[in-house]
C-alpha cells in the first residue's frame, strides 16, 4: 500500500509495470507515452488521472477509487468500457475520440465533462444520477436523449446541431 499521493506525471513512460496495487491517495500519470493501464493500481483513495496519453482502452483502470477520474486528451480512446463504476466525484473524457458513452458509470457525484469528443452523437450510457453539472460542448450531438433526468447544476451544450432539445 502507498500511503500518499504518487504523481508519476511527465516521465516518459511507457508502461506502468512496478506501479503500487493500491494507493492511499491520488494517482496522476499525466503527460506520458502510455496506450494501456496494465500494471497500473487496482485502488485509489483519491484522484486518478491518466490524462494526456496514448490511450487505446480503459481496460485495468482501477476499479475502486474515491475521487475525481479523469482519462481527459486521450486522442485514440474510443470507448469507456473498463472504466471504474464506483467511487467517482467528478468524470472528465473530454477531448477523446469516443462515438459512445456506454461503460459509464450510472452514478457519479459531481460533475461529467465530455466535451469535444467529435464523434459523439448520443448522451446514451451516460451517468443518470448524481450529476452535478453536464458539459457537452463541440460534440455531435443531435438531442439531449440518454442525458440524466436531473441535474443539480447547470448544462453547458454549446456547438452541437442540436434539432430538438427533448
Amino acid at each position: 500500500v502507498w500511503h500518499e499521493a504518487l504523481d508519476v506525471s511527465e516521465f516518459k513512460l511507457q508502461s506502468l509495470k512496478g506501479s503500487p496495487k493500491n494507493i492511499n491517495g491520488d494517482f496522476l500519470c499525466l503527460a506520458n507515452f502510455l496506450t494501456s493501464l496494465k500494471f497500473g493500481p487496482e485502488k485509489v483513495d483519491g484522484e486518478f488521472n491518466c490524462g494526456h496519453n496514448k490511450l487505446l482502452s480503459l481496460r485495468f483502470s482501477p476499479q475502486k477509487i474515491n475521487g475525481i477520474f479523469s482519462c481527459r486528451e486521450n486522442p485514440d480512446l474510443k470507448s469507456l468500457k473498463g472504466m471504474p463504476k464506483e467511487g467517482i466525484t467528478h468524470m472528465n473524457v473530454s477531448d477523446c475520440d469516443l462515438s459512445s458513452l456506454e461503460g459509464a458509470p450510472f452514478e457519479i457525484d459531481g460533475n461529467f465533462d465530455c466535451q469535444r469528443n467529435k464523434n459523439l452523437k448520443s448522451l446514451k450510457g451516460s451517468p443518470q444520477e448524481g450529476v452535478k453539472s453536464l458539459y457537452l460542448q463541440w460534440c455531435s450531438l443531435t438531442s439531449f436523449e440518454g442525458a440524466p433526468k436531473e441535474i443539480s447544476g447547470s448544462v453547458y451544450a454549446v456547438q452541437n446541431p442540436m434539432t430538438t432539445l427533448k
